[in-house]
């Protein structure tokens, strides 16, 4: 038997996963980086599947982009279109979201969500949608494509443009997904295309012109206190973006990655402390296997720059999911005179991590309660087949768990539970009339009732 079938078997007989476990069981077997913590279930199947990422509107309510036809079925198969984004209401205020309206349909790999205007961006390459529910029936009844030529000829849904972030400049960022584009807008069909290889993008929501930046991130990126904007990908899990908008233009052969540091070594050189068994990629691959993925960075995705106050320990902290390994780590920025720099929240152990194999963190946001949330897309394989061996991705059922999904919620135990979210819908409502009035002293009121919690500024 050749010495590659093999190596397939033996890596295969690691692969048998469990079953599934239910939301509570899966739930208790969440290894927490301190006993303080409080993980809740916010929302699970069939109320939401497959989620990739989420936000909330101004009233509360929570949309979940679910990416259903994750993995694409093949090479010469039509792209179907699955993907979906759900509204998941809590109409009793216990803290779970229990109703689902099915905001919009028809979507192929979408994988992000940005509240705008009276609706929501939506990445779902090669497009850049706008989604609006016009008559108020939780339905979106406008569908309109912002800008398109986002490129979708990569070796798998992975590489595509994401993570819709709107930047303390007023314009809206887009990571490349580590792919490029010749991107137009049907808008403005006059203007030339603006064409990157892999950078990143950033438009002006108004006018809807279009910038390639001079870094490339894959899923995931955020913004902290000081407007510095960073990014992630599979390896390097914290790249400070140190070129601002612009540098592209003065130096047109500056590439992407050039103009990023790295703030976490990419890597085997910051170390994970994963529960459950090594089932990356690189396991799959025998030139590999002398240098295995697992306990390093391999996944990383759904960047977060957590500004909440329910869990104050961790305000300012970096949340970077890694779905490979069933965990999601925290690190925190060390800044000197001479240098950024980055540690983890924890020595020898991660924020959350567990043992069950289906759980997939791949994306994390901050709430309006001031809580961390969590998208666990809850697969049993979350490896795209085009990166195993053939004969290996041929041997796995990457069809099981495309009808579960979990929304968790977590916040300190050392605080006040965070409000009910019929009690964050009348605040969102109050803001709205304060402003419509004119009435300062009263915003002012009510920004003190919202705490320090930077969602609702």
């Amino acid at each position: 038997m050749p010495r590659l079938v093999l190596l397939s078997l033996a890596v295969l007989a690691k692969f048998s996963l469990g079953k599934p476990l239910s939301p509570d069981d899966a739930r208790a077997s969440f290894s927490l980086e301190s006993e303080d913590l409080r993980v809740e279930l916010v929302a699970a199947e069939p109320e939401v599947v497959d989620p990739v990422a989420l936000c909330f509107d101004a009233e509360g309510r929570l949309y979940v982009v679910e990416s259903r036809g994750y993995p694409h079925p093949g090479k010469g198969m039509p792209e179907a279109k699955l993907g979906r984004i759900a509204r998941l209401e809590d109409a009793d205020g216990d803290g779970r979201f229990e109703k689902r309206t099915e905001f919009a349909r028809g979507l192929t790999f979408p994988n992000g969500i940005l509240p705008w205007k009276k609706g929501f961006l939506v990445t779902d390459a090669p497009d850049l949608l706008y989604l609006e529910d016009g008559d108020g029936d939780g339905v979106a009844d406008n569908r309109e494509v912002v800008l398109t030529g986002f490129f979708t000829n990569t070796s798998s849904e992975q590489l595509r443009v994401a993570s819709p972030t709107l930047g303390p400049d007023g314009w809206i960022y887009l990571t490349s997904g580590l792919a490029g584009g010749k991107v137009t807008s049907p808008k403005h069909p006059d203007r030339p295309a603006v064409e990157a290889r892999k950078n990143d993008w950033r438009f002006h929501p108004e006018t809807l012109v279009v910038e390639s930046l001079p870094s490339a991130g894959q899923v995931g990126q955020a913004f902290d206190r000081e407007g510095r904007r960073f990014v992630c990908d599979n390896r390097k899990p914290l790249r400070w973006a140190v070129f601002g908008p612009g540098a592209l233009g003065r130096n047109p052969n500056l590439a992407g990655t050039s103009s990023v540091m790295d703030l976490a070594e990419p890597g085997a050189a910051t170390p994970l402390y994963p529960l459950s068994p090594d089932t990356t990629a690189a396991s799959f691959i025998p030139k590999l296997m002398q240098k295995p993925h697992a306990g390093s960075f391999t996944s990383s995705c759904g960047l977060c720059f957590f500004t909440g106050d329910a869990l104050p320990r961790h305000r300012g902290s970096f949340f970077i999911c890694e779905p490979a390994q069933n965990l999601v780590h925290c690190r925190s920025i060390v800044e000197t005179k001479d240098k950024l720099s980055s540690k983890a929240s924890s020595e020898g152990r991660e924020f959350i991590a567990s043992p069950d194999q289906w759980f997939r963190p791949v994306f994390a946001a901050n709430g309006p309660d001031g809580a961390l949330y969590l998208c666990d897309l809850y697969r049993k394989y979350v490896d795209h087949p085009n990166y195993l061996p053939p004969e290996a991705a041929a041997s796995l059922d990457f069809e099981a768990g495309k009808k579960m999904g979990r929304i968790w919620r977590v916040s300190s135990m050392s605080e006040a539970k965070p409000a009910a979210w019929h009690k964050s819908k009348g605040v969102a409502v109050a803001i709205d009339k304060a402003l419509k009035g004119g009435e300062l002293s009263e915003l002012a009121a009510l920004a003190g009732e919202s705490g320090s919690n930077q969602w609702f500024r």
